[in-house]
C-alpha cells in the first residue's frame, strides 16, 4: 500500500496498520467464530460477501442483514468484533429506536447517522 495523499480525500483512519503478514492463527480464530455463527455454507458465503462489501466502502448496492434466532448464538458477537476493530464504521443503535411508540424517534444515534455516516448500524435485541 502506498502512503495516503490529499487527493485520496481520506477524512478518517483506523488506529492500526494493515499488514499482509498478520497473525495467521488470529485470522483462523476469527474465521472459526464466523463459521460457528454461520455454519451453513450458503449463509456463511452470504455473510462473507456482506462483510466484504461493508469493508470496501462502495455504495453501488443496498444490502441489509438480519440475524434472527434465540439468544446466545453469537448474533451480536459479529457486531461487537466489528465495533472493536473498526469503530468508525459501526454504530450500535438504541434498542427502542424503531419501536412504534418510542417517544424519542429522533434519537441521538439516528441524527448522528446524518452527520457521521457509518457502514454498519445495528440494533441488539429489539423490544
Amino acid at each position: 500500500m502506498r502512503p495516503r495523499r490529499a487527493d485520496d480525500y481520506v477524512t478518517e483512519t483506523l488506529d492500526w496498520d494493515y499488514s499482509p503478514t498478520a497473525d495467521i492463527e488470529a485470522k483462523k480464530y476469527i474465521y472459526t467464530i464466523f463459521r460457528q455463527i454461520q455454519p451453513e455454507q450458503e449463509q456463511y458465503d452470504a455473510f462473507m460477501r456482506w462483510l466484504g462489501y461493508n469493508i470496501t466502502g462502495h455504495v453501488s448496492e443496498q444490502i441489509v442483514k438480519f440475524n434472527l434466532g434465540d439468544g446466545f448464538k453469537g448474533k451480536s458477537l459479529v457486531y461487537e468484533i466489528l465495533q472493536d476493530v473498526a469503530p468508525i464504521y459501526v454504530l450500535k443503535l438504541n434498542r427502542r429506536t424503531f419501536n412504534k411508540n418510542y417517544e424519542k424517534r429522533s434519537h441521538k444515534s439516528l441524527i448522528q447517522l446524518l452527520d457521521e455516516p457509518v457502514r454498519i448500524a445495528f440494533v441488539e435485541e429489539l423490544d
